[in-house]
């Protein structure tokens, strides 16, 4: 069990690391981090331009904060930029290899 809780800790900080290379640039190789279903609700073109947009308004990133992990599948992260700041919400799948299955985007106004 501890081994698996672990594994479970590790992967949640691999995704995120993941999620900030991807929202930079989507290259095709990346897209394997998302679930099967993740594209269904929002597609690829859709996540491209809402985080181009969030991404414009931070301006460049200055720094990604350690993940506050809500259990071993779901954490939030900020991502701090010169002029905003973006909190991430991510949920992964419960396999063996978690997948993000959800992520939220928020642009915080300060």
């Amino acid at each position: 069990r501890l081994v698996l809780v672990q594994e479970a800790h590790i992967a949640v900080e691999q995704r995120q690391n993941e999620i900030v290379d991807v929202l930079q640039n989507w290259k095709e190789d990346k897209l394997t981090i998302f679930a099967e279903n993740f594209f269904m609700d929002h597609s690829l073109e859709s996540w491209k331009q809402s985080a181009a947009k969030l991404l414009s308004e931070t301006g460049k990133i200055l720094r990604v904060t350690t993940i506050s992990a809500e259990n071993q599948l779901r954490g939030t992260f900020i991502i701090e930029g010169e002029k905003k700041d973006i909190e991430v919400f991510f949920t992964l799948t419960p396999e063996r290899i978690p997948l993000i299955q959800q992520l939220d985007l928020s642009l915080i106004e300060e």
